[in-house]
């Protein structure tokens, strides 16, 4: 007769035997795959014991620093030997055995002992009861990182540089926003603002109210890259005085925001140059429009480029519809030809001339007096020809008589 109570005790201890078996193999299943994500990791990973002992280390270790288990824990002391600086590796070490952790950036020395710039994050290992029983350090290699920044640095450095020599106003604003984000201290010059009060205003506050819709046009043309440079735009300084700058502007991008970089040149000295040149010209338009003589200026191919409006009425043409065309175009072959060989001789003569000459005028031929003056340039080089003429009534009876 079989003792049901000891079989009974060995089915249990039978299945608990395989479920432990079963757990073993679990863990042991995970620890596999553990480790061989940590030796296929990109970041170096090294453990030590709390003696300083090198016992493990992946495969980004040895190939990072050029050194096996074995050379790394034959060096005197613990591992902190393979710092560049032996006093910081000391304190990582110290601070480990403390319980600690360690995060920061480090200089550490491979095999050749060229230097290497690490991240590390370093861990104590700790038993159940906390004591610490290993530590583990994962290394990442930042040198690349180092390098674009010293480079982007000393870029920075040179474009600051530049930027703060240049005598033009330079104001970068976020396209969107339209928040002024960059302003160089010429751009300060300019408006009268500090850096600091620049770059809490916007692109609105730095124009005048009532221009505003006019000057965001252009801002929005310019973010959109269909122009580059915007005349004569009114600018608003601190002290509510208006000046006017030529902003050229292109769309770029600083820290990853969008933004619009113009360049300010202060154009108001000759907006004011220009007003008075304009309102010069319409005093000399004026009264060139009420003289009785007929006017012209031609080039020197004696091309037209501009006429009164006595001369253009004979012409049967407006004043502005001149330019570019040329005697053959009003004239008989003969007078074109006279006109412009009396043209060509006074600008290689470089002097004034008085010439008697007739004139078509309504299909009826006429005498006429002219007087043309080489026109030239401020280096003294003639550049065309300026004419006057006037009908000679006696001439023209005396011709008619004959």
């Amino acid at each position: 007769m079989k003792n049901t109570r000891y079989s009974g005790l060995n089915s249990t201890l039978v299945h608990t035997l395989q479920k432990k078996i079963s757990e073993l193999k679990e863990n042991e299943e995970k620890l596999t795959y553990f480790q061989k994500a940590v030796d296929n990791s990109s970041d170096a990973i090294g453990m030590s014991t709390p003696q300083g002992q090198h016992y493990y280390q992946n495969k980004a270790f040895t190939k990072l620093f050029g050194l096996t288990v074995k050379q790394v824990a034959g060096k005197k002391g613990p591992p902190s030997t393979v710092y560049a600086d032996e006093k910081q590796g000391r304190e990582v070490f110290a601070t480990i055995m403390g319980g600690g952790f360690w995060t920061g950036e480090v200089k550490m020395l491979n095999k050749d002992g060229r230097q290497i710039d690490i991240f590390l994050r370093a861990y104590s290992i700790k038993n159940e009861k906390g004591k610490v029983i290993g530590l583990i350090g994962v290394h990442t290699n930042i040198t690349e990182r180092k390098q674009a920044e010293e480079l982007l640095k000393a870029s920075e450095s040179k474009f600051k540089s530049v930027v703060e020599a240049l005598r033009d106003g330079v104001l970068a604003a976020d396209s969107t926003t339209k928040k002024l984000v960059f302003a160089n201290p010429a751009i300060c010059a300019l408006t009268g603002y500090s850096e600091k009060e620049l770059l809490k205003l916007t692109v609105n506050d730095i124009h005048p109210k009532k221009d505003l819709p006019y000057v965001l046009r252009y801002f929005a043309k310019q973010v959109q890259g269909k122009i580059y440079l915007a005349k004569e735009l009114p600018v608003l300084r601190k002290d509510k005085t208006i000046i006017y700058c030529d902003i050229n502007a292109a769309a770029s991008t600083i820290e990853g925001k969008d933004v619009l970089v113009g360049f300010f040149r202060d154009a108001t000295e000759r907006r004011k140059g220009d007003e008075a040149l304009r309102q010069s010209e319409s005093k000399y338009r004026t009264l060139l429009e009420n003289l009785p003589q007929k006017i012209f200026f031609k080039d020197r191919n004696s091309v037209y480029i501009s006429c009164n409006r006595n001369y253009a009425r004979d012409l049967k043409i407006k004043p502005d519809k001149i330019a570019g065309k040329t005697d053959y175009e009003f004239y008989p072959k003969r007078l074109a030809r006279r006109y412009r060989a009396d043209d060509k001789k006074v600008m290689r003569s470089r002097k004034t001339a008085d010439i008697e000459e007739k004139y078509l005028q309504n299909g009826k031929e006429k005498f006429v007096h002219t007087v043309k003056t080489p026109v030239k340039d401020e280096n003294g080089k003639v550049i065309g020809i300026l004419g006057i003429f006037w009908e000679t009534p006696g001439k023209t009876k005396q011709a008619a008589s004959k």
